[in-house]
């Protein structure tokens, strides 16, 4: 898992979330969730958990403290609804890019809510 990103292609329509999401981080993730063949999930401010072909329109939604609760909830019950039994995030750290510091709050509340093991990696 990783969070979405706020470079999208420009398209009108639906695409694939691993289409519309235009970042070299997320595809690293994804690559590397199919080479280990484990679930793939974006963490989006909007949408909660999105699997690489949930479709999607381009938006623009940064997560921010205020939406933690809601979106923990919805994360919540996606984990719930899925066959997801342990987490691994790939994130930056926050420290260094603040923005992402409420994508961690949930998925840290979320995971702690449902009690599965949350693993991190930091990357670049």
């Amino acid at each position: 898992m990783t969070i979405c990103s706020k470079e999208k292609r420009d398209y009108p329509g639906l695409l694939p979330a691993i289409d519309m999401y235009n970042s070299d981080r997320i595809e690293s993730v994804y690559a590397r969730s199919r080479r280990d063949l484990v679930e793939f999930r974006i963490l989006s401010g909007k949408h909660g958990l999105l699997s690489a072909m949930d479709y999607i329109v381009d938006y623009d939604k940064l997560l921010t403290f205020e939406g933690v609760d809601d979106l923990t909830k919805l994360v919540s019950n996606q984990i719930r609804s899925s066959t997801i039994d342990e987490i691994f995030f790939f994130g930056k750290d926050f420290k260094e890019f603040p923005a992402w510091e409420p994508y961690y709050a949930v998925i840290e509340k979320a995971s702690a809510e449902i009690n599965i093991k949350l693993n991190y990696e930091l990357i670049k």
